[in-house]
């Protein structure tokens, strides 16, 4: 044990991240259930539906539908759409922590449900495809503003 054994996992992860970014939607699938196991430990549009909808709320609710088919559809197809995906998935799980840790953490969630959550979902439903990207970008830019204001950056 040592110095070996730092280097070989040193050289098997990047071999491990090089094959988890090939399984994209997959890997996203298993984040999102992961993240409602832990109590949404991992992704924010999770955590809001799940707050939002309290004792309704489903894994496969029309929100998370929608936003998941927009996901993997509309973004995934956007230049920047894989990047943007990549990067709500580095991010996400300590946005939720830092929202989590917040005394108003139901409003902000309830808040990122009702003003963002469903206008993207009922934009998607209408086929208004670039409208419901819109409005999920302008909600993550919400949750970097808030997260970054606190942090006084």
């Amino acid at each position: 044990i040592g110095e070996p054994v730092g280097e070989l996992v040193e050289g098997i992860g990047g071999g491990v991240v090089d094959a988890v970014e090939g399984l994209g939607g997959v890997v996203e699938d298993v984040f999102d259930s992961v993240g409602d196991v832990l109590g949404g430990g991992g992704c924010f549009l999770t955590t809001a539906c799940m707050v939002a909808l309290a004792q309704d709320f489903s894994d496969d609710c029309r929100e998370l539908e929608a936003m998941r088919a927009m996901r993997d559809g509309y973004m995934q197809e956007l230049a920047e759409g894989p990047a943007l995906i990549r990067e709500y998935y580095k991010m996400a799980p300590s946005y939720v922590m830092w929202i989590n840790a917040r005394e108003d953490a139901e409003d902000v969630w309830k808040h990122l449900y009702n003003d963002y959550i469903m206008p993207s979902v009922i934009a998607y439903e209408k086929q208004h495809f670039h409208k419901s990207y819109e409005t999920y970008v302008r909600m993550v830019k919400e949750v970097e503003r808030l997260v970054h204001e606190e942090e006084g950056v």
